[in-house]
């Protein structure tokens, strides 16, 4: 149960007075869940391991906020600006995070398992070794953005932005990247075993060690990609466009 007291002090103090009260009281847990946070600016604030659980943050400044360790699940954050925040090991499932601005934000290790991510700008975010299963990415902007190790099992990616990204090592199974452009992405032995890359732009991407079983890349752009891969057996390849790819070790059955 939300601690009301808790809530007075970042509304009474501001920011300032509850980094203070929270520097003296190290041992308190902050309990704001299920709140209305919503409007508030809460700009460099210090929310490590606290309860954020079913809270609203709609369109609030979290701009170089501190939520290292916190459970956001079921968080309301949509439209929020999250940009250069911390969120390293934090608990985001089932958070709605739709067209919220996590723009260079830290997401390592993060739970963000059916999170929706829904047009968000997570461009230059640092996101490896995070659980994005299930998770809506639909026209998200991941230009850039760091997710090596990352599981993004049968995430949907649907026209996402994913322009230098590096996925090394990520667990792509499943996950939809219909009409994703991943314009020299790094795909570096990362598991897209039966995930749909159907017209896809994946000019220059790097697939090397990648698995792809059955793969769909139905229409996609491969042209000089590099296909150094031990094992391709796709579904759909017979109308991608492999202009100057570099393809070795095609093992079709």
């Amino acid at each position: 149960m939300a601690n009301l007291d808790h809530l007075a002090i970042l509304k009474t103090d501001g920011v300032e007075g509850w980094n203070h009260w929270r520097s003296q009281h190290p041992h308190i847990i902050p309990d704001l869940s299920y709140l209305e946070l919503g409007l508030i600016n809460l700009s460099e604030a210090n929310f490590s391991n606290a309860n954020l659980v079913g809270a609203n943050l709609e369109k609030s400044n979290c701009v170089g906020a501190n939520f290292a360790l916190a459970d956001l699940s079921k968080c309301f954050l949509q439209r929020a600006d999250c940009s250069h925040t911390n969120f390293i090991g934090a608990n985001l499932q089932d958070t709605n995070l739709l067209r919220t601005d996590l723009h260079c934000a830290n997401l390592i290790g993060t739970n963000l398992r059916n999170a929706n991510l829904k047009q968000a700008s997570l461009d230059g975010a640092q996101i490896s070794r995070s659980n994005l299963s299930n998770a809506n990415l639909t026209e998200a902007n991941l230009c850039q953005a760091i997710l090596r190790h990352s599981s993004l099992h049968r995430a949907v990616l649907i026209s996402a932005q994913l322009y230098g990204a590096d996925l090394s090592h990520a667990n792509l199974r499943e996950a939809n990247l219909c009409r994703a452009y991943l314009l020299g992405a790094t795909l570096i032995e990362a598991d897209l075993s039966a995930a749909n890359c159907s017209w896809a732009n994946l000019h220059r991407t790097n697939f090397s060690g990648a698995k792809l079983f059955h793969t769909r890349i139905l229409g996609a752009d491969l042209s000089r990609s590099n296909l150094k891969i031990e094992q391709l057996v796709p579904a759909d390849w017979e109308m991608g466009n492999f202009d100057f790819a570099q393809v070795a070790h095609l093992d079709l059955f």
